[in-house]
């Protein structure tokens, strides 16, 4: 048996191969990925059911598409319709401290 350490590059590396297998999925596969979630999920959403994401401005075009690919297969997959506002990175911190002080507006904000 061999020893494995999990380092930088070893991590970097499962990550790409992880993105680019999820890359090539088409958006049949993706959404059917989904909705095999959705049925076994513990969870069911209640009717009506919204989410607003803030998350930050693309800066690689392609990431940008395979994100929005992910949250449409989601609602198809769950009924639960999601609203994604996209802000430059600088401001996203902000955005996220007055909505968490407030209790009001955003619900997940996808950040680093």
């Amino acid at each position: 048996m061999s020893n494995f350490t999990l380092d930088r590059r070893s991590a970097l590396k499962a990550g790409g191969t992880l993105l680019a297998a999820a890359a090539t999925m088409s958006a049949d596969q993706l959404l059917g990925y989904a909705k095999a979630w959705a049925q076994t999920s513990q969870w069911k959403p209640e009717a009506g059911a919204k989410i607003n994401l803030l998350r930050w401005k693309r800066f690689v075009e392609s990431e940008d598409v395979a994100f929005m690919k992910i949250v449409d297969a989601f609602q198809k997959a769950t009924g639960v319709t999601i609203t994604v506002s996209n802000e430059s990175y600088d401001d996203l911190q902000p955005k996220a401290s007055v909505a968490a002080q407030t209790g009001q507006g955003l619900d997940m904000v996808w950040g680093l």
